[in-house]
């Protein structure tokens, strides 16, 4: 028997809770777009929200950045979606002033897709210019409880409702703005049991998905889906050695893989859900809430 860490040869690797927290993000997020849960904007349509002349018209707010719809943009063309909804669009550029100039271009129009928040960076001052994307973003956001999102919810922000919408603002950074509806996924108590005499453990985690919405309808229907995944097996992939979607900047990486392909290429082990429960407590200024409790089983070999 060592007299170190067992289970452990770095402390900077991704462990338990960070490896589920990853795949529970992944999870819904491919649930929720395969179910056609994002809006398309595409050139000469109406966008939504019935902006005019159509969502694809980005906001500048600063001098290198312009925004559109939604927390993020969708990056995932894998997917399979319902009976006569349009896959995604997956941005590979913008138009300045009717041009199309491709993220991979240089020049004064050089510029970085940023589809962790929805954004187009540009490297140069552009400011003044039309700047038009043809994009996806997700209705759904799935965010950590331990992000400042969660708390800005919980703390500053309960007397200003206009703060929490999915259009762009250039008056809140995106950091601070709240794009409703979003599962904020905290993971708490955790305690392990013995496997088996041979070893192994198997760690049990409450979860609490804390689902906000700007209506009670929406609430309840993102409630009630998951309500539904209680004792149901998922395969988890390893946060640590698998390829990361994004670099630094929110740009796509190269080498990329979807949620499936990641369960199948960096198997890691198997979460099981039990015990859900939901709970809805009292809206506030507009905002409706559903708190859905649930329980996980993860097995863990070589503790």
């Amino acid at each position: 028997m060592t007299d170190t860490f067992s289970g452990l040869t770095t402390l900077h690797s991704p462990l338990i809770k960070t490896n589920l927290y990853s795949n529970l993000k992944s999870w819904l997020e491919w649930s929720f777009l395969s179910l056609g849960e994002y809006s398309n904007e595409i050139l000469s349509e109406e966008g939504s929200f019935g902006l005019d002349p159509s969502g694809t018209v980005l906001n500048n707010v600063s001098p290198t950045t312009y925004e559109g719809l939604g927390g993020s943009w969708v990056w995932q063309s894998g997917l399979t979606t319902p009976s006569g909804v349009d896959k995604p669009v997956i941005c590979s550029g913008i138009y300045i002033n009717g041009d199309f100039v491709g993220s991979g271009d240089t020049g004064i129009y050089e510029h970085t897709l940023d589809f962790n928040k929805g954004r187009v960076i540009f490297k140069n001052n552009v400011s003044g210019y039309e700047v038009k994307a043809e994009y996806s973003w997700p209705h759904i956001n799935i965010q950590s409880a331990d992000s400042e999102s969660f708390r800005v919810v919980m703390e500053d922000l309960w007397s200003s409702y206009s703060d929490f919408d999915n259009k762009p603002n250039n008056n809140i950074p995106k950091n601070r703005r709240i794009y409703l509806p979003t599962i904020f996924i905290g993971i708490r108590n955790s305690s392990p049991t013995g496997f088996s005499l041979g070893g192994g453990k198997i760690f049990h985690h409450e979860i609490i998905m804390h689902v906000m919405a700007d209506n009670p309808i929406t609430r309840d229907q993102i409630v009630d889906a998951l309500s539904y995944q209680s004792d149901r097996t998922i395969v988890l992939y390893n946060h640590g050695t698998a390829p990361q979607c994004f670099n630094f900047d929110g740009s796509l990486a190269d080498g990329r893989l979807e949620y499936p392909q990641l369960k199948e290429s960096y198997p890691w082990s198997r979460m099981r859900i039990t015990d859900i429960k939901t709970v809805v407590p009292e809206s506030q200024i507009g905002i409706y809430r559903g708190n859905v409790h649930f329980k996980t089983e993860v097995l863990m070999y070589g503790l």
